[in-house]
């Protein structure tokens, strides 16, 4: 279900149905998944100890949610044991990668600046 700013994709995409809608014309599905974002975003945002947040971490946060919305297969999806994330981008989960941390832990870094492989050679 899509807007009416992707009628020049109309017939170029080739099987794939899409389903206009006009303009301020309610799409309850659509509504359905913002409503679902939204409750993500504000049970992770009142995890954090801050009473303001900064508008990139704002956008961060929903990022996130996204992200982990889309990490797992849906019940009315194209797939039931693939997951939208993995159907579009073709990347598994790592668990190392993805589940180090939770959204607003603090964590330590550090990026080495000065490189130590050279290909000089040891004397």
């Amino acid at each position: 279900m899509v807007d009416g700013q992707f009628d020049p994709l109309r017939g170029t995409i080739g099987t794939v149905d899409l389903n206009f809608t006009a303009a301020a014309e309610h799409a309850p599905e659509i509504e359905q998944c913002i409503w679902m974002i939204k409750e993500r975003v504000h049970v992770q945002r009142s995890r954090l100890q801050f009473s303001r947040l900064p508008a990139r971490v704002v956008i961060g946060l929903v990022s996130f949610c996204v992200f982990w919305i889309n990490a797992f297969p849906h019940t009315n999806s194209v797939s039931h044991t693939l997951s939208p994330r993995m159907i579009i981008t073709g990347r598994k989960l790592d668990f190392k990668k993805h589940c180090r941390t939770k959204f607003g832990d603090y964590a330590q870094v550090y990026q080495d600046t000065v490189p130590h492989n050279s290909t000089d050679l040891p004397c």
